[in-house]
């Protein structure tokens, strides 16, 4: 999306990450939080520090603040990650969601090698037919009912 981002990220829970980070009994669900949040500065100041050298300029890119909901439960995941494939079609940037080259969709069925959880994500939805079937169904309804 030229003015916006959307990511789906499945972090390591609130104990792993304060052990990896050597703080497992100080702050608790608080020092989880700001670690997180610490982690998504250090990526958007990276991504602007290298965009500001290509392209000759300076300043910051992002707003300050990014949002952020807690996914709890299957039936949301697959409407969250149906949500962000189709958010280029919603604003009218392509027609479908399997011609917009900047989304994880056609990587999901795709054989070629990827970082993303293809398999997970492809069971989520039930098989690859269903994930392509649940895409171009019309959702828009249960979308804001979710209000994603």
């Amino acid at each position: 999306m030229p003015n916006h981002i959307h990511f789906l990220i499945r972090t390591k829970g609130v104990a792993e990450i304060l052990n990896l980070q050597g703080f497992e009994n100080l702050g608790g669900l608080a020092r989880y939080e700001k670690i997180l949040s610490q982690q998504f500065s250090n990526l958007f100041n990276s991504y602007t520090k290298s965009f500001n050298k290509l392209y000759h300029r300076r300043g910051s890119l992002f707003i300050p603040n990014f949002k952020r909901k807690e996914v709890n439960n299957s039936e949301y995941l697959r409407v969250l990650i149906n949500y962000i494939h189709n958010n280029p079609v919603h604003h009218g940037f392509t027609d479908d969601v399997q011609s917009w080259p900047h989304s994880s969709y056609s990587s999901h069925l795709s054989a070629k090698p990827t970082s993303l959880n293809r398999d997970d994500v492809l069971d989520w939805f039930g098989g690859t037919e269903e994930y392509v079937k649940f895409h171009l169904s019309n959702t828009s309804q249960l979308l804001e009912d979710w209000e994603c």
